[in-house]
Formats: C-alpha cells, sequence, structure tokens
C-alpha cells in the first residue's frame, strides 16, 4: 500500500512539470540597425509557455523575443517587419498606428496584435523607437513637474490604444504583452505603470502584464517599482541618464544591467595626471549627468529650452532626406565658410563670445545672438537656407538667444572648472564676478580701472579727462553708467596716492611690494608648496632707485610670509570650494566631445541586440530537448554589486492586501545578467538550431508555470554606463585694474 501510494504521489508531482513543457517556435525577423541602408535579418525563438509563468519573474527567452519585436518596428514609414513577425508566430488582427503616415510631435508609432494562449486573449503591443523622425522631438518636452510630458502624453496615447482595442473586441481574461526600446521603452514603462494601477480598465491582472523595455530613459514622477516591469540596458548607455534623478525622474520596473564591460574613456587634458586618466564609461556618464543637472534645472529647461529645441527637432525631421542633406550643409558648410573661415566676422563674434564669457549679461548674450543672426541672414538664399520656409527661419533664429542664454553659462563654468586649483583665487573670483548684475560688474570694473589708471597717471603726472573711462567694451548702459559712477572717485584718489608715492619712491616700493604678495604665500601654504618669497625683478625701469627696489622687497617678503603663515594647516582654496582635483578647463563637454562615439555606439540597437542575444541561452546554447527541470528561466539574470537584485519578501503580497499592482515600493531589485557568457557563441550556436529560412521549427523546452508553487519557491530563491572658445585666463591684468 505505501509504494502503491509512493506511485501516486510521484505521478501527481510530476504532472505540472510535464505540462509545463511547452514547444519554442525560431524563425527569422528583420530590422534597420542604426546608420545602416540595409535591414538586418536575425533568429528569434518564441514559445507560448513564456506567457504562462508569473510575469513577475524575469525570463531571459522572453526579453530577447521582446527586444526583438520591439526593434522589428525599426522601418520608414512601414509596419511589414512586426507585421511578418507577428504573424509568424500566430498574432492575428493586427492594428497600426501612426507609422506608416509621415511622424509628427504627436505621433507615436504602434503595432497592436492578439492571439490565445491557453484560453487567454494575449495582446501584444510593440511601440517604435526607432525611424520616428520628428517624434524625436516630442522627447525633449519635459514641463516643469509631474513625468515629462512628452513621454506622458505619448503613454496615454498608447493606453487608449490598448483600452480600445480591448473594448472594441470585447475580450476578457486579457494578458498584455509590451515592449518598446529608447523613447518607446520609456512610453511602455509609463503604460505599464497605468495599467498596474488600473488593471480593470484592460480585463488584466498583475501575473498577466508582461513590460520589458530596453534602454528607456526616466520620465516618471513615481519612484516605486513595479515587479512586472523590466529596465533592461547596458550599463554604459548614457541615454537612459538623460533625464536625471536630480530632476526627479526615475523608471518604474526592476532594472536589469545586461553588460558589465567596464570599458574606459578618458578625460582629456589629464595626460599627466594618470591616476585621473582612465575612467569606466559607466562613471563618466554618472558624473557628466550629475553635473549637467547641477548646472541646469528642470524648471530653467522647461522653461527656456524645451520649445525652441523639440520645434527645430521637428523642423529638421519633418524634411526630406535631400532637404536635411541641404540643410547640413548650410550648418557645416555655408555658415562655416562665412563665420568661422571670415576673419573679419570671426574676430567679430570671437570678441562677442569674449564677452559672454566674462560676464553672465542679458545684453552680452543678446548682442552676441544679434551679430550671429545677422552673419546667418547674409547666407539666407544659399541651397541649404532656401529649405526653410519664411516661419521655420524665424524659428532657427528665433530659437538661438534662448539656447545661448541657458547654455552659455553651464558652458563657462565648465571652461573655468580646474581654474580654481592650479592657479590663485583671482580665477576662481572670475567664475564667482561672472554672476554679478551689469550694475555690480560696472561698479567692481569701474573701481578698478580709475585705481589703476588714477594711480599710474598720478605717479607719471599726465592725468587725463573724465571721457577718458577706458571702457572694456560695449556692455550696455546699465553697465555703463555704474562704471562711469564708480571709475571717477576711484580715479582722482589714486591719482593723488600716484602723485605722493613719484615724491617718496620708497613708498611706491612698500606699496608695490605688498599688492598681491599675501594672497600667493598663502595660495603656496595652502598647497603643500615651500615658500619661495620674490627677490627679483621681471622687469626693471631707469626710474627703479635701490631704495624703491630695498622697499619692494622687503614689503613683497612681509606680505608674502604673512599669507604663508596664515595659510599653514587650512585646506587650499579650491577644496573648501569644492573642486575635485582632478578638473580641468571644459572638463565634461570636451571628454563627452572626444569620447561621444564611442559613449553613443553602447545605444545602437544592433549592439543591444548583440548583448540581448547572448544573455540568453537559446541564442548561445541552443534549445535543449528538455532542459533541467531545476533551472529557472531567468537564472542569467544575477544581482550587481552592491545593492539590490533579491526580490521584496513582501513581492506577490498585493493579492492579500486587496491591490493586484504587481507593485514593488523599493528601489532594490537590480538585477544583471551572467557576465562569463561567451560572446563568440551566438551565431554558431544560435543560428545552428535555427532553420536558414523563414520557415518554422520546434522542439521541446520547458518554461514552467506557477503549478507547482515548491519548485516556483526554490526556482525564485536562485534567481540575480561650436563655438566655445578656451579662455583660460594666462594674462592676470586682461583687464586694467582686475588685479586690485
Amino acid at each position: 500500500m505505501k509504494k502503491f501510494l509512493a506511485v501516486i504521489l510521484t505521478l501527481l508531482l510530476s504532472m505540472p512539470l510535464a505540462a509545463d513543457a511547452e514547444s519554442v517556435q525560431t524563425g527569422k525577423f528583420r530590422y534597420m540597425p542604426a546608420f545602416e541602408e540595409e535591414a538586418a535579418e536575425e533568429d528569434y525563438f518564441y514559445s507560448d509557455g513564456y506567457f504562462k509563468e508569473s510575469s513577475r519573474t524575469y525570463n531571459e527567452h522572453l526579453a530577447a523575443m521582446s527586444y526583438n519585436l520591439a526593434v522589428s518596428t525599426f522601418e520608414v514609414r512601414n509596419s511589414s517587419f512586426t507585421k511578418a513577425l507577428l504573424d509568424g508566430i500566430g498574432f492575428e488582427e493586427i492594428e497600426v498606428f501612426d507609422i506608416e503616415e509621415k511622424p509628427t510631435l504627436d505621433t507615436v508609432g504602434t503595432v497592436i496584435a492578439r492571439r490565445e494562449v491557453d484560453g487567454k486573449n494575449l495582446i501584444a503591443a510593440a511601440i517604435r523607437g526607432e525611424k520616428y523622425d520628428s517624434e524625436w522631438g516630442n522627447s525633449f518636452i519635459v514641463g516643469k513637474s509631474g513625468n515629462a510630458r512628452g513621454f506622458d502624453d505619448a503613454a496615454e496615447k498608447v493606453i487608449k490604444r490598448l483600452r480600445d482595442y480591448i473594448s472594441g473586441k470585447d475580450l476578457d481574461n486579457v494578458q498584455i504583452w509590451m515592449t518598446g526600446f529608447s523613447r518607446a521603452g520609456t512610453i511602455a514603462d509609463l503604460a505599464g505603470v497605468y495599467i498596474n494601477r488600473h488593471p480593470d480598465e484592460f480585463n488584466t491582472g498583475a501575473d498577466d502584464l508582461f513590460v520589458y523595455t530596453f534602454e528607456a530613459p526616466a520620465a516618471s514622477a513615481d519612484d516605486t517599482v513595479y515587479d512586472n516591469i523590466y529596465n533592461v540596458r547596458d550599463k554604459n548607455d548614457l541615454v537612459p541618464l538623460v533625464y536625471p534623478e536630480e530632476w526627479g525622474f526615475h523608471n518604474n520596473g526592476r532594472e536589469i544591467i545586461i553588460d558589465s564591460d567596464e570599458s574606459v574613456t578618458t578625460y582629456v587634458g589629464l595626460e599627466e595626471k594618470t591616476e585621473y586618466k582612465d575612467v569606466s564609461i559607466n562613471e563618466f556618464n554618472d558624473q557628466f549627468i550629475s553635473w549637467l543637472a547641477s548646472r541646469l534645472s528642470r524648471e530653467t529647461y522647461s522653461e527656456y529650452l524645451e520649445e525652441p529645441v523639440s520645434r527645430l527637432l521637428d523642423i529638421y525631421f519633418g524634411k526630406s532626406e535631400e532637404d536635411r542633406k541641404k540643410l547640413n550643409d548650410f550648418v557645416t558648410q555655408d555658415l562655416k565658410e562665412h563665420i568661422l573661415d571670415n576673419e573679419e566676422n570671426f574676430n567679430i563674434l570671437k570678441d562677442k563670445v569674449w564677452s559672454v564669457l566674462d560676464h553672465n549679461s542679458d545684453y552680452l548674450y543678446q548682442s552676441l545672438t544679434d551679430s550671429l543672426i545677422g552673419m546667418i541672414d547674409e547666407v539666407r538664399d544659399t541651397p541649404g537656407g532656401s529649405v526653410l520656409t519664411d516661419e521655420e527661419y524665424q524659428a532657427f533664429t528665433g530659437a538661438l538667444y534662448p539656447i545661448l542664454r541657458v547654455l552659455g553659462p553651464v558652458i563657462v563654468d565648465d571652461s573655468n572648472y580646474y581654474d580654481g586649483i592650479d592657479y590663485d583665487e583671482f580665477y576662481r573670483n572670475e567664475v564667482e564676478n561672472y554672476y554679478l548684475s551689469d550694475e555690480d560688474m560696472g561698479r567692481r570694473d569701474g573701481e578698478g580701472s580709475g585705481r589703476s589708471y588714477g594711480y599710474d597717471d598720478g605717479f607719471y603726472g599726465s592725468p587725463r579727462n573724465e571721457n577718458e573711462l577706458n571702457l572694456w567694451d560695449d556692455y550696455g548702459p546699465a553697465y555703463e553708467e555704474a562704471y562711469r559712477n564708480a571709475y571717477i572717485p576711484a580715479y582722482l584718489e589714486a591719482y593723488d596716492l600716484g602723485t605722493k608715492h613719484s615724491e617718496d619712491l620708497a613708498e611706491k616700493g612698500k606699496y608695490d611690494g605688498a599688492r598681491h604678495s599675501y594672497n600667493e604665500g598663502y595660495y603656496a601654504a595652502t598647497h603643500g608648496q615651500e615658500p619661495v618669497p620674490y627677490d627679483e625683478f621681471f622687469y626693471a625701469e631707469d626710474w627703479m632707485t635701490d631704495e624703491y627696489i630695498e622697499a619692494y622687497n622687503a614689503s613683497y617678503e612681509e606680505e608674502y610670509m604673512r599669507g604663508y603663515g596664515e595659510g599653514q594647516g587650512k585646506p587650499a582654496e579650491d577644496e573648501e570650494a569644492g573642486y575635485p582635483e582632478n578638473m580641468m578647463s571644459l572638463y565634461h563637454l570636451r571628454s563627452l566631445m572626444e569620447n561621444g562615439k564611442t559613449i553613443l555606439q553602447h545605444h545602437y540597437p544592433q549592439h543591444i541586440l548583440e548583448l540581448i542575444h547572448e544573455s540568453d541561452s537559446y541564442y548561445t546554447e541552443g534549445i535543449p530537448e528538455q532542459e533541467d527541470e531545476n533551472k529557472d528561466p531567468g537564472e542569467n539574470a544575477q544581482e550587481p554589486e552592491g545593492e539590490g537584485g533579491k526580490e521584496d519578501p513582501q513581492q506577490g503580497a498585493s493579492e492579500d492586501t486587496g491591490e493586484d499592482s504587481g507593485q514593488n515600493t523599493k528601489k532594490d531589485t537590480k538585477e544583471n545578467t551572467k557576465e562569463d557568457t561567451k560572446k563568440d557563441t551566438k551565431k554558431d550556436s544560435g543560428s545552428s538550431k535555427s532553420t536558414k529560412d523563414s520557415s518554422k521549427k520546434t522542439a521541446t523546452a520547458k518554461t514552467g508555470d506557477e503549478s507547482h508553487p515548491v519548485l516556483w519557491a526554490l526556482l525564485l530563491s536562485a534567481a540575480f554606463s561650436g563655438l566655445v572658445y578656451m579662455k583660460k585666463r594666462n594674462r592676470k591684468d586682461v583687464r586694467n585694474g582686475r588685479k586690485e
């Protein structure tokens, strides 16, 4: 009897596992890789069994199939690749939205289809993430609060299409499979949040929602993590970080890292500082985005930049390929030749740029913009310029001021980022003074110039009249009035002092020697330098008597040593100001430009496809006749260093509280795929298991479901990166009197 019961029990326990066996269908699909002119063909592996598991468990095979579906939308105004793929895996009633017409800021290409899986209606929703032209401009519309508005508006369209598709066909017992790459991934992420919160509107539940996104920028104002949404990304990709957490943005899925490559990039200008020369790409990305977010707030971007930037992108991508080429030539050839290669125009523009690098003034930025527009107007009638309508041309020139005005100070900040390290506080003061008002800047410059010119004129006995103000440049009426009011009294006072010192050279030597020696001594002490008092002249003039020289040296040494003594044991002023030691001029921006191609390649869809396929054992090892029953389909996902990776103990408890949302409120769910996948096995083993044409082939592979809770408990417990003019202040007396 005991033996009989044991046999029956064994059969009962084995029945769910036998039912789990599902056929895996293979075939070919097509997509357009980035910057390629011809479509690529790749293998796919599809199984209905993917959707018989809980959506709360990451499935490497479903991730790969989701990516295949996502990139199949990469086709110019055509849905043939996506339709062919969906039709090949048994989907019907395919509906296409916004794909076969000209894209605009308000379109979002979407393909929706359905098929039956084990008595349920499986809805596939693929969102176009490339080849969408003007839709890209919508990604730059952020808004001042809440979710990023451009992405949110697009997600609302997808949500409505899904809701209408389901209700229009009177579907119940629904499963939703949604996917997208880059912009489309963000839209899918936001749509997935809405479906999790309102499952009844879609006749579905949390276990039946499968959302796989790839390289998706964060765009949600809510930091809730849903464990049926997966944000898969290459950690070295900069694009998912473009809307930073400092702006209040988050993804809402569990992060799956598919690349652990520690590739390095080089910070330009640090060749001699080898300890800072190389840094991993994902470290650079994090540092760059954090720096940029600290200099450019969401509110400022939304108010001044989002409308002109999105409009310019809409204009450009709304043109035919031929007209885009003409526009490219207009910028890279016509404008370059007329502005940068024209010495007269270049010098005018250079002086304007130097002015805005010196002073953060509306007047100066408007003056720079006016000069640029005047030069652009002169080549308006070239083939490239004539491509733009009058309205588009006005939008183009009208965008220049807000873009220059907002980004100019960011560039100035980066161009001065290193100056406070190797030099004295003169340079740091330049950065601080940059943000003075026109009135304060005029007052400061007027006092400095008045003292300098007044003292020299008094010493040499050559006064000048009040109209000789030595104005640096046209800085506007507010600046000029403040300058004049400060210059005259400072000039007269310094003139008297210079006259007195002309009669007492010892006093003049004492005065000259003390001017800057304190600062130089203080700097030497705080930077660990040995004291080196000045004991010779860089130049000598006939009037310099021994009495003057002796007084100068004594005064210089006294003030130098006083500064050196007070600087002993104190941190360097650049450290107090928060300057990292490895900063350099245009540190972030030049480094991004120098390494841009290397960094951006990590967002190329063909690169991500390779990583995704390498993390799926069907591509690297082929389809087994019968997988080990203890193998978790998601075991290639593993926990990265640091926090995260493990499932929340409360995960899945929403049913106990009356909520069926798949929600996990802790940001500790990062997962990482296996790092030791062999790249050289992708094509051989994957392709060898599929046919050489688009015909179907099946093989038995266990995909599993939730019918064996003890087994799944064991399985789940085992499962886890122009014109910027380098204005280095090599001249401390760039403006007369600035030393003062």
